[in-house]
C-alpha cells in the first residue's frame, strides 16, 4: 500500500498509547490507495490520523498544560490540516456553509501559537443547530469566549508534528462584524506581508512578556488589531 508500512504504523501507535495495533491494521483496507509517490510523509500521517478518529479508535486527547502562550514558527502543513478538517465538518454540516481559514495559521510565514482557526458562516436561524452538529463532531461549546453573534469551540485532533494539536471554530453568519473582522483581517495580513511580519514580532515579544497570562498576552496585541482595523475600514 502507498504512503506508509509497519513502520509509519509503529509511529503512531507509540505517540497515542490509545490506539491497538490489531485495531490499525483491521481498518488500514479503508484507507484511500493512492499510487506511490502521492502522499509525502506528513500527508501520510494526516491521513492516517483523520482515519482513526473518524474510526473512534483515538478516544481521548491529552490537553496542553503550559506553553499554551508561545511563539512557533510557520508550518507547510498547516493549510492541509485546515482543508481535511473542513472536509470533516462540511460532512456533517452540509456544503452550503461557508467555511474559512483564518487566524495566524491561514497566513503565510506568520509563526504563532499554531492553533487552526476555522470561521463557519451560517444562517443566523441556525446558529444553535450547527452547534449541536459540532458537538457532536467532539467540538466543546465554550459560552466565556462566546458572543452573541459568534459561537466559540475547542477540539483538540491527532497531529504529525505536535502529537495533538488544538483547533478553535468561530461560529458566526455572514452579515455580522464578527465575520467581517475574522476575515479582513486575514485577507489584509495575507496582501501586506510587512504588517504580517511586524504582527510576528508583536506576537513573539507577547509570547515573551505574558509568562502564561491570557489577558495579558491579548493586551498586548490589541493595539495591533485596532491599527489593522482602521486600515481596512480605509479600503472599504
Amino acid at each position: 500500500m502507498a504512503g506508509f508500512g509497519k513502520k509509519e504504523v509503529k509511529k503512531i501507535h507509540k505517540t497515542e498509547k490509545t490506539i491497538s495495533a490489531i485495531k490499525i491494521i483491521k481498518y488500514l483496507p479503508s484507507i484511500l490507495i493512492k499510487p506511490p509517490g502521492y502522499f509525502d510523509s506528513n500527508q501520510t500521517y494526516i491521513s492516517l490520523f483523520y482515519l482513526l478518529f473518524s474510526c473512534k479508535l483515538v478516544r481521548k486527547y491529552p490537553r496542553e498544560v503550559v506553553n499554551k502562550y508561545s511563539f512557533n514558527p510557520y508550518s507547510k502543513i498547516f493549510p492541509q490540516l485546515f482543508v481535511r478538517e473542513k472536509e470533516r465538518i462540511k460532512d456533517a454540516l452540509g456544503a452550503a456553509n461557508t467555511i474559512e481559514h483564518v487566524g495566524s495559521t491561514a497566513v503565510p510565514s506568520l509563526g504563532g501559537k499554531g492553533i487552526i482557526d476555522i470561521a463557519i458562516a451560517v444562517n443566523k436561524a441556525d446558529l444553535d443547530l450547527v452547534t449541536q452538529q459540532l458537538t457532536r463532531l467532539g467540538y466543546e461549546f465554550r459560552p466565556t469566549f462566546s458572543t452573541k453573534d459568534r459561537y466559540y469551540f475547542i477540539i483538540y485532533l491527532p497531529d504529525p508534528e505536535e502529537g495533538t494539536r488544538r483547533y478553535h471554530v468561530h461560529l458566526t453568519y455572514p452579515e455580522s462584524n464578527e465575520w467581517k473582522k475574522l476575515i479582513g483581517f486575514r485577507d489584509y495580513l495575507r496582501t501586506h506581508p510587512e504588517m504580517a511580519h511586524e504582527y510576528a514580532e508583536i506576537k513573539k515579544k507577547a509570547a515573551s512578556e505574558a509568562n502564561q497570562d491570557g489577558k495579558k498576552y491579548r493586551a498586548l496585541k490589541e493595539y495591533f488589531f485596532e491599527k489593522v482595523s482602521a486600515r481596512i475600514i480605509l479600503i472599504q
